[in-house]
């Protein structure tokens, strides 16, 4: 580049252009091959993600109606206990 530098200021520029060029190609080459694999990629995540929040949802909805069955055998134990409680009661009134 510098020789060409010292004999014509355009053919310096087209030579600076032509390396450019060569750069990019070769640059574009390795690039090009990963870019189309961080898409699949990308795509294979996404559908991993939806998988996934549709288990979470799943986990979700079984916790919530576990909490629930607990809440209600925990109010059948009162209850039941209330009732038992006033039966002795009433037994030994």
């Amino acid at each position: 580049m510098k020789y060409v530098e010292g004999k014509a200021s355009a053919a310096k520029d087209l030579c600076g252009w032509c390396l450019a060029m060569k750069t990019y190609s070769e640059v574009s080459k390795k690039v090009g091959p990963k870019k189309i694999m961080v898409k699949e990629l990308e795509q294979k995540l996404s559908s991993a993600r939806s998988i996934l929040d549709a288990k979470l949802s799943d986990l979700n909805q079984g916790t919530t109606i576990y909490n629930n069955i607990n809440i209600n055998n925990i109010d059948n134990n009162i209850i039941n206990d209330y009732i038992n409680d006033k039966s002795n009661k009433t037994w030994r009134s």
